[in-house]
């Protein structure tokens, strides 16, 4: 797409999203939307559903893994600058550090070469599997975490991460130790996933999505800047929530809706390979813009928002709000609000997620390309 339809299909969509949710929109199916979690989870064909195989936990390896991961910008397109950003302006990070975080930047360029997005299908693509990560996010202490890097990396590879961690251990202490207070909101994040309600929710996610069973996942806090925005995502099989302890606790404490949606892009996973391949088939042929978009973009983040929003449909309506912006990518936010309707008037009627709605998506997908084209005229 020229660059001149992109700036344009921006504005549309921005444009778009603010026509179809103001005062005007229609509100959720009566049907998607029960008075109550209770009603939610009537849905649900076990009367007492199990609690989600769920783990939720602070772990200081994670945090200081995250931290030192992100500040040195190993990997623009994929760092987090906010953590750059503190470590300089709040932490007192220079030359002396810097030269730690090359160091860093060495031993991720030895272990983890980035890896370039191949074809496949539109929904449920698998992340390449980052193995440095992966030891950290698995322990609370990073003693535990270097000897898992020894295992996986040999001896040198440990040092190296030792002895970057243990240079930039005087600057972090104070996040560290602001971090640990993430921890009782980590046990009170678990105790609200574990309500019979959230459970029926994600038990009729994964029956519309054709996975064979409710996804399990380990929630891991770590810490994050004191900015406005909070984040989080999935590495693998745990889904990493960075939240500032003070700034966003009361968010941390009670953003389930932010866990269905990644456990929306963990049941998408588990499709059966065909299905994956016929729907984005399906899409791709009745929307030209699939093919110049991120394949994330184009309608496996759509539907994790709209799963996200229909849950606090159903259970924190007071929060269901179509005024704002559903996400940061006015075209994905776009997308999961022109699509909301008809995805939650399937659930409502124990479908699951076939090729109509996967056209009904893609006519959507269809109209905002449109929009942008025409406003670069």
């Amino acid at each position: 797409m020229p660059r001149a339809d992109v700036r344009a299909a921006a504005f549309a969509l921005a444009l778009v999203a603010a026509v179809g949710c103001g005062a005007g929109a229609s509100p959720p199916p009566t049907s998607a939307a029960p008075a109550s979690p209770a009603a939610a989870a009537s849905h649900a064909a076990p009367s007492h559903p199990a609690a989600l195989e769920i783990t939720v936990a602070y772990r200081e390896a994670a945090s200081v893994f995250e931290i030192v991961d992100n500040a040195s910008a190993w990997y623009p397109d994929k760092n987090d600058a906010e953590y750059r950003e503190h470590a300089v302006a709040a932490l007192g990070f220079g030359r002396p550090e810097q030269e730690l975080l090359d160091r860093w930047i060495e031993l991720r360029r030895r272990t983890s070469p980035p890896a370039a997005e191949t074809g496949g299908p539109l929904l449920g693509r698998d992340k390449p599997r980052d193995a440095l990560a992966a030891c950290f996010h698995a322990e609370a202490d990073v003693a535990a975490a270097l000897a898992r890097v020894e295992a996986a990396f040999g001896r040198d590879a440990a040092a190296a991460a030792r002895a970057v961690l243990e240079g930039l251990s005087p600057k972090l202490r104070p996040v560290l130790a602001e971090g640990r207070d993430l921890a009782p909101i980590a046990a009170a994040l678990e105790a609200e996933l574990r309500q019979p309600h959230v459970a029926a929710f994600a038990r009729r996610m994964a029956r519309f999505y054709g996975a064979p069973e409710v996804p399990r996942v380990t929630v891991v806090f770590v810490w994050w800047p004191p900015v406005e925005s909070m984040t989080a995502s999935l590495a693998g099989d745990t889904l990493l929530m960075r939240y500032h302890p003070h700034k966003h606790g009361e968010e941390a404490r009670r953003d389930v809706d932010v866990v269905i949606h990644e456990l929306a892009h963990l049941a998408s996973r588990r499709q059966p390979e065909a299905q994956k391949a016929a729907l984005s088939a399906a899409f791709s042929a009745r929307c030209d813009a699939a093919s110049k978009l991120a394949p994330a973009r184009v309608l496996e983040e759509p539907l994790a928002v709209i799963h996200q929003k229909m849950f606090l449909a159903e259970t924190a309506p007071a929060r269901f709000d179509r005024s704002r912006s559903w996400y940061g990518d006015p075209w994905v936010s776009a997308m999961a609000k022109l699509s909301f309707d008809a995805a939650a008037r399937a659930h409502a009627d124990g479908r699951v997620l076939d090729e109509a709605l996967v056209k009904a998506a893609a006519k959507a997908c269809h109209e905002l390309a449109g929009a942008g084209r025409a406003l670069a005229r």
